[in-house]
């Protein structure tokens, strides 16, 4: 049973994978998600995420733990573009259905979501449905390190100045350090592109304060 269960789990994450010759994909707009294959507990993250022509984007994101796990979060924050200032916002939830065991020490996570990035050139909505994979370390000064893979792939729906729907893929590489029992530091790589737009890469970095 349990074989039979680990090679489904790996038939849909190299679905997923399959999709990464396409152009990509990403949230609201284009910037790292920050999300770790594990539930946390509740916290509030300040994300800045930078790279190419989608700009620089400022995040303001909001963890909730539903239980331990599910949770919740939400994403408000504003991105700077050549030319114009999309208006992001969304919401997204994650199911944590693998956690570690002695022979299996990884935590695996199936996430929806949906997402906006509004401004007057052009509105859009995003429906990222996404897998993740991550590894804790318990390091001997008592700190831990996470480390995650997350490949989604999105569902984009263009509107007001253009329109189409495009399905492609956003893939983030990352890891986040509790640096106190308060305070986590994060940061990631992630490869997408907005609708049609072309594919690119980037980084970025996120403070999170735990509020419980």
């Amino acid at each position: 049973m349990r074989s039979l269960r680990l090679r489904t789990l790996a038939a849909i994450v190299a679905g997923i994978v399959s999709f990464s010759a396409a152009p990509s994909a990403a949230q609201a707009w284009h910037y790292a998600a920050f999300q770790p294959a594990a539930v946390t507990s509740n916290e509030a993250d300040l994300i800045i995420s930078g790279f190419g022509d989608y700009g620089t984007s400022f995040v303001g994101q909001y963890r909730f733990m539903i239980e331990k796990r599910t949770e919740l979060w939400a994403d408000i924050g504003l991105a700077s573009v050549k030319g114009y200032t999309p208006f992001l916002i969304g919401v997204a939830g994650a199911w944590n259905f693998l956690t570690p065991s002695k022979d299996r020490p990884i935590d695996l996570s199936a996430t929806l979501g949906v997402y906006g990035a509004f401004d007057k050139v052009a509105d859009l909505i995003r429906i990222p449905v996404g897998l993740n994979v991550g590894h804790t370390w318990k390091l001997s000064n008592g700190h831990d390190l996470s480390g995650f893979a997350f490949p989604r792939v999105s569902f984009d729906i263009c509107s007001s100045h253009c329109s189409g729907t495009n399905t492609n893929l956003n893939f983030d590489l990352g890891a986040r350090y509790d640096i106190t029992s308060a305070m986590v530091g994060m940061a990631a790589f992630t490869v997408g592109a907005v609708g049609e737009g072309s594919s690119q890469g980037g980084f970025g970095v996120a403070l999170a304060l735990k509020t419980k």
